[in-house]
């Protein structure tokens, strides 16, 4: 659903938020920042609240469901072998202490 139509039919719900509350909204939505939410990421952004209440069916016919904290573990690690960072790197570069 594009941004605009997801803003006309939230406002159509006499669900009272500012302009910015939107805007923030919306950004929280949209993962991608490509101006459409997709009911994928609409699920996500409830799951990665703990707002849910329900598990939803994987969108993409697989049989396994994977929680929020987990397809954002499988989108780091795909962006690391992409880059070919390995798994320490990234540890050593956020432990500023060496501890």
């Amino acid at each position: 659903m594009a941004e605009a139509n997801f803003k006309e039919n939230l406002l159509s719900l006499n669900i009272h938020l500012s302009k910015s509350q939107l805007s923030r909204l919306i950004m929280l939505l949209d993962e991608d920042i490509e101006g459409i939410i997709t009911l994928e990421e609409y699920n996500n952004a409830l799951e990665a609240y703990g707002l849910s209440g329900e598990k939803h069916k994987p969108l993409d016919g697989t049989v396994l469901h994977h929680t929020f904290q987990q397809k954002c573990m499988f989108k780091m690690i795909l962006a690391l072998n992409k880059k070919d960072i390995t798994y320490s790197e990234v540890y050593n570069a956020c432990d500023i202490n060496d501890d």
